[in-house]
């Protein structure tokens, strides 16, 4: 079947032509990196293809699928259970992993900044420690995106919801993606920048649902004999959503909430079968996280944990009816600080794509915004709050 967009890119072509504007590189389609420019025509990116999520149902499919495995389709039923669970355990283990290492790295940080603001001699060291710390670990985390793994740039939920609607970005679930993944976000957080757990997670979880669904590891160059049946796009774009919804839940702390999340924001392809196996490995998953949790907290069986996102916490707070209307004027100044936001983020995005910078400078660049809010909490820090406000 002819694809409409190469007719469109053609008959965009053909019309440049006439205009004898062959020079002209403002196209939305190219600015957008859709499509790159070539010497005469556009052509569409060659490495990203198009996943293979239709299958055929004929007679000839399915008499070549029974000859070639030899199992049945309950214990087939069987295996996907068990590779949800096995799923859900690991990004629970995952989120236990980086709260844990953003703990540690973020206390040792606190408790040396502590001692230099606090110290009796008066020079610069703290301030100087302080930028240095931020920059060296944000440059790392940097580096490791621009250089080892640049598709785990980012949350990641962009080219996840791509992946599980058929488009197959490069080296998007492979196990190098999950490091940088899993190292940049550590390091970033602890460094300063403004990001968090939630989005990485989501990518983190598909990365590890599309590995151990396939049973075999094409970084690391091994291959095993379980899970055999489940080596095609469609299988694994089940798990990979699957994963996707355990990040979630181990996010938020919301089984349910990472059932919605894959099935209204990711994937365009369901069945009811498919729900209660991502329902079951997004309860896996939050359970496994709330069980680490607790045990590395000294409560080990206390699950009360909120998941990986923390606003806080709060003793004997109460409110009453003659303060709804300050929540509601606090509501709309959110909503309009929100918009305010998404304005200014998308006109920065669309400048930074036309600055066309090398890796170095994307890198340092990085690395300088991890120490802006250095200057207007210094105060801070020098008064003593700092125990009570943890600034990584």
């Amino acid at each position: 079947m002819d694809d409409p967009l190469d007719d469109r890119l053609i008959d965009d072509h053909d019309v440049t032509n006439d205009n004898d504007d062959c020079d002209d590189d403002t196209s939305p389609l190219i600015e957008s990196g859709l499509v790159c420019r070539g010497s005469l025509l556009y052509q569409l990116d060659t490495r990203l293809e198009s996943l293979d999520y239709e299958i055929p149902q004929s007679i000839i499919r399915q008499t070549h699928h029974h000859r070639k495995t030899k199992k049945s389709p309950t214990r087939i039923e069987i295996e996907r259970w068990i590779c949800c669970f096995l799923i859900g355990l690991s990004v629970g283990i995952t989120g236990i992993l980086i709260t844990v290492s953003i703990d540690i790295l973020g206390t040792w940080k606190i408790k040396l900044l502590q001692h230099l603001f606090h110290g009796k001699n008066k020079t610069w060291a703290p301030e100087v420690t302080w930028i240095s710390i931020n920059f060296i670990l944000v440059l790392f985390s940097s580096l490791l995106c621009v250089y080892l793994a640049p598709v785990a740039a980012g949350s990641g939920i962009p080219q996840i919801k791509c992946f599980l609607n058929g488009v197959k970005i490069p080296k998007v679930i492979r196990l190098r993606a999950l490091f940088v993944k899993f190292v940049g976000i550590i390091t970033a957080v602890v460094g300063g920048l403004a990001v968090g757990k939630e989005g990485p997670m989501v990518h983190c979880g598909a990365v590890l649902a599309g590995g151990l669904s396939q049973g075999q590891s094409i970084s690391l160059k091994f291959t095993t004999r379980i899970f055999q049946e489940f080596r095609d796009d469609h299988e694994k774009r089940d798990f990979v959503a699957a994963g996707a919804a355990a990040g979630v839940s181990a996010a938020f702390g919301a089984p349910v909430g990472g059932v919605l999340f894959a099935l209204e924001e990711a994937a365009s392809f369901w069945n009811q079968a498919l729900t209660w196996r991502i329902f079951f490995t997004s309860v896996i998953s939050f359970i496994t996280l709330d069980f680490g949790l607790s045990a590395f907290k000294g409560e080990p069986g206390n699950l009360t944990s909120p998941g990986l996102l923390n606003f806080g916490h709060f003793d004997d707070m109460k409110w009453f009816y003659y303060e709804l209307p300050i929540f509601a004027f606090m509501g709309v100044i959110g909503g309009l600080l929100g918009a305010f936001f998404v304005v200014v983020n998308k006109n920065i995005t669309m400048l930074r794509t036309k600055l066309r910078m090398s890796n170095i400078a994307k890198a340092t660049e990085a690395s300088l915004i991890g120490n802006l809010y250095l200057f207007p909490v210094k105060s801070i820090l020098k008064h003593g709050l700092v125990d009570v406000i943890p600034f990584y």
